[in-house]
C-alpha cells in the first residue's frame, strides 16, 4: 500500500532539488579549471600579440636603418662632391657628422643638422664652398660658422672650420604622433 499525500511530492522536490545540489558540485571543481585554463590561454593570446606586433615593428627597422644609412651616404657624397667643384683638396675635409632629424615643436617640419669640420681654408675658400652649400636646389644653411686660426698660420691665411648645415624637412604628423 502506497501513501500518497502532501509529504511525496515534497520528497520528490527535495530530491530532486538535492540531485541537482550533487551535480552542481561536482560540476563546480571542473567550472573552475576551465576558468583558469581559459585565463591562462587568453594570456597566452595577449603576449602573441604583443610578440607579433613587436616582430612587425623590428622586421621594418633593418630597413629604416638601411635608408637612414643611404641618405647619410648620399649626403656625405654631394658635400664631397661639393668640396671637389670648387677645387679643394681633399685633405681639408675633417669631418661630417649627419645627425637624426629632429621635430620642430608641434610644427609639420623636421630639423635636419649636418655638422663640418675643414681645415687649412682661405677665406676665399670659405666663402666659396658656403655659396655652393648653400643652394636653392639643397636646401640647406649655414647657421653656425666657428673660424679659428690654423695650425701653423701665422699671418691668419689658413684657418679652421667648425660649420653646421640646417635643412627642414617637411613631415606632416599623424593622428598618431609619428611621421610617415
Amino acid at each position: 500500500m502506497t501513501r500518497t499525500g502532501k509529504r511525496g511530492p515534497a520528497k520528490a522536490w527535495s530530491l530532486l532539488v538535492l540531485l541537482w545540489l550533487v551535480i552542481g558540485l561536482g560540476v563546480l571543481p571542473y567550472a573552475w579549471s576551465v576558468q583558469s585554463e581559459y585565463l591562462a590561454a587568453r594570456a597566452t593570446f595577449v603576449h602573441c600579440q604583443t610578440l607579433a606586433t613587436d616582430w612587425e615593428r623590428l622586421a621594418s627597422r633593418p630597413a629604416q636603418i638601411a635608408a637612414s644609412a643611404a641618405e647619410t651616404s648620399d649626403l656625405t657624397s654631394w658635400i664631397e662632391e661639393r668640396c671637389q667643384s670648387i677645387s679643394l683638396e681633399p685633405k681639408t675635409l675633417i669631418s661630417i657628422n649627419p645627425e637624426q632629424p629632429r621635430r620642430v615643436r608641434n610644427e609639420p617640419y623636421l630639423i635636419q643638422e649636418v655638422q663640418l669640420r675643414l681645415e687649412q681654408l682661405t677665406m676665399n675658400d670659405i666663402v666659396r664652398l658656403l655659396q655652393s652649400l648653400e643652394t636653392a636646389e639643397s636646401q640647406w644653411v649655414a647657421t653656425k660658422l666657428v673660424l679659428t686660426p690654423a695650425e701653423g698660420s701665422d699671418k691668419l691665411e689658413k684657418w679652421r672650420i667648425e660649420a653646421v648645415l640646417t635643412k627642414l624637412v617637411f613631415a606632416p604628423i599623424t593622428q598618431v604622433g609619428k611621421t610617415p
